[in-house]
């Protein structure tokens, strides 16, 4: 059962992985998105204090915004890779925006009891987007 591809047929699948890695994803390294999102929030961030002088508190939640941002970029690489909206692309989304949420409410130092039906909001659009999905 020894199987030998030849040299020609080898190359043919060399060639047909790495178009399909091609159309997978333009964001090929998400790090790299990852990476640019979180500066851009950061420099927002930034500029609400500065320029309009919002306060923010507890830096140390910025690091939430990593997983977050790691979960946005899976979602549009799941959803370029398909070229559609997927269950999938709609569950990351889903995640990041509850992260993207608990960052927000420790940086601005928001009141728990004030915005937790936030949370109701998000999961709700979540399942609703992933019934409209799985049909």
């Amino acid at each position: 059962m020894d199987e030998r591809i030849e040299p020609e047929e080898r190359r043919e699948e060399d060639l047909n992985r790495e178009e399909f890695r091609e159309k997978e994803s333009p964001w090929r390294h998400t790090g790299s998105l990852t990476g640019a999102l979180i500066l851009i929030v950061v420099g927002i961030v930034f500029l609400l204090d500065n320029a309009w002088g919002i306060k923010v508190g507890n830096w140390w939640a910025l690091i939430i915004l990593i997983p977050a941002f790691a979960a946005f970029a899976r979602a549009w690489s799941v959803y370029r890779a398909k070229s559609r909206f997927t269950y999938e692309a709609s569950s990351s989304l889903t995640g990041g925006l509850i992260l993207a949420l608990v960052a927000f409410i420790f940086l601005f130092s928001l009141d728990w009891g004030k915005v937790w039906p936030a949370f109701l909001v998000v999961l709700g659009l979540g399942a609703l987007l992933g019934a409209m999905l799985r049909r």
